[in-house]
């Protein structure tokens, strides 16, 4: 997603790389502290603070039951004391920055009602789930007044679509065959959540996934009879 809505840098990727592994951990942190998914808002904070960080740890800790969980915090654990703790203060804010460019409006009070509430009411099955209900999923939030938020959230969307259509393949016990129903993903100006490689790539492997491909016909000006 930070790819998509910000670009890649082929001249020096460090940034991007640190600040997804920076998002896994804290995502990972989260999950085990909280029970549940994450917000665009709790990811901020917890990303910005090396402090709110090592906090979630220690309410992870609280909350492991399994020992699966406990093998997970384990492995949190030497991220936090291996890598995090031993970088400057100043390279951790600036990793974080690349995470946050993506993060931070989510931490405004308008938006965190809408899109990060507290607690997380579960009123989203998910793409895969709504998939095989043939449920139509709309989503309507005007770039005119919400910018670049916008464009982040249609993002989401998008690639949540994308994994949920392509996860069929994977699950399919009988081949192509065995897909389940065709799909369609409708947007209005795609050029301005389009990218590359990575829409090409969908796109590639979509029609064995049943989902439908179209492009907009070209318009002519139909002629009078003379």
């Amino acid at each position: 997603m930070i790819e998509n809505v910000q670009g890649t840098s082929l001249a020096d990727p460090f940034w991007h790389q640190e600040a997804k592994d920076l998002a896994s951990q804290v995502i990972r942190v989260l999950r085990l502290a909280a029970g549940q998914e994450p917000t665009m808002a709790t990811l901020y904070r917890a990303a910005t603070s090396y402090e709110a960080f090592e906090d979630y740890v220690k309410m992870a800790e609280r909350q492991v039951r399994t020992p699966a969980q406990l093998d997970e915090l384990q492995s949190i654990r030497f991220w936090l004391e291996s890598k995090a703790a031993k970088l400057d203060a100043k390279l951790r804010a600036s990793i974080a920055a690349g995470l946050n460019g993506v993060c931070s409006l989510f931490d405004d009070l308008t938006i965190r009602e809408v899109f990060a509430p507290e607690p997380v009411f579960e009123n989203f099955k998910g793409f895969d789930k709504l998939i095989e209900e043939g449920q139509i999923v709309a989503l309507r939030v005007p770039k005119s007044q919400l910018k670049t938020v916008s464009t982040i959230v249609g993002t989401m969307a998008k690639l949540n679509f994308f994994d949920a259509v392509l996860n069929r393949l994977a699950r399919a016990e009988h081949g192509v065959q065995d897909v389940g129903r065709g799909v369609f993903f409708v947007a209005d100006e795609y050029d301005g959540y389009t990218t590359q490689p990575g829409d090409g790539e969908f796109f590639s492997k979509c029609r064995e996934a049943h989902a439908v491909r179209s492009s907009q016909p070209r318009r002519t000006r139909a002629s009078s009879p003379s």
